[in-house]
């Protein structure tokens, strides 16, 4: 039934799991969830990148270091535009509807550990994933400022950071807020693993500049051998929802 060459799917290290390995705390947290966080490499060492991102009209993301001063006739509508427009049962029309506008993010390469929902149940380092944790809530991106000013809160290249951060999503009156707390912890011998064997010169974060996937690892000289980026298939649904592959 199967050509005598059929790798099975769960053996089949080409395979990658449904699972986004891009991390939107929207999307990986319910109301009252919480996750811990812990940073690894830093922008040196090709682990992180800052800047400005939007979704045009077509739903692909665009991310530049700058503010860009060119977006107005390429960003996608907001999602208050795009919901306003389907209960209307009409096209979007950009006279008239409203559009996005930029937002500041930091994609930072981080292991993600889920926390249980009983309180009193101990939370495990063994279950972790690597993945670029993108956050573009203010509050959020504060506290990383707050966190990379500090000296002890500085994280070598390539390597692990000796604390975690505690991020819960809040919902209270129809808005949702994230929470977060920093935690000193020694980084666990799954952690480490985990690091190296999905880590260091396999991620590269700033890929994402030019439509890249940032998990197919630094590129030889900043270039792959046709010149160019490995495309990443990103786009975003009607409803503004993203949907990134990786």
């Amino acid at each position: 039934m199967l050509p005598a060459s059929y790798v099975p799917v769960n053996k089949d290290s080409n395979v990658r799991s449904g699972e986004s390995r891009f991390l939107r705390l929207s999307k990986a947290l319910n109301p009252n969830e919480t996750l811990l966080i812990r940073l690894c490499g830093n922008y040196v060492s090709g682990h992180s990148a800052f800047g400005y991102f939007y979704f045009n009209l077509e739903g692909r993301p665009h991310h530049s270091q700058d503010f860009p001063e060119d977006y107005e006739d390429t960003i996608g509508f907001s999602f208050d535009a795009k919901r306003k427009a389907e209960a209307q049962s009409r096209d979007l029309d950009p006279r008239r509807d409203e559009r996005e506008v930029p937002k500041k993010f930091a994609a930072l390469t981080a292991i993600a550990h889920k926390c249980p929902v009983d309180p009193k149940a101990a939370q495990s380092y063994d279950d972790g994933r690597l993945v670029i944790v993108d956050l573009t809530q203010i509050n959020l991106l504060e506290m990383i400022d707050t966190l990379f000013a500090e000296e002890e809160y500085a994280i070598e290249d390539n390597g692990l950071a000796n604390y975690v951060i505690k991020i819960t999503r809040l919902s209270k009156g129809g808005k949702t807020s994230y929470s977060p707390i920093s935690l000193m912890k020694r980084v666990s011998k799954a952690e480490q693993a985990l690091w190296d064997a999905e880590g260091g010169p396999k991620v590269y974060v700033p890929a994402i500049f030019s439509n890249g996937d940032p998990f197919e690892g630094r590129p030889a000289d900043g270039a792959l051998e046709d010149g160019g980026v490995r495309p990443v298939a990103a786009k975003r649904d009607d409803l503004g929802a993203d949907q990134l592959p990786y």
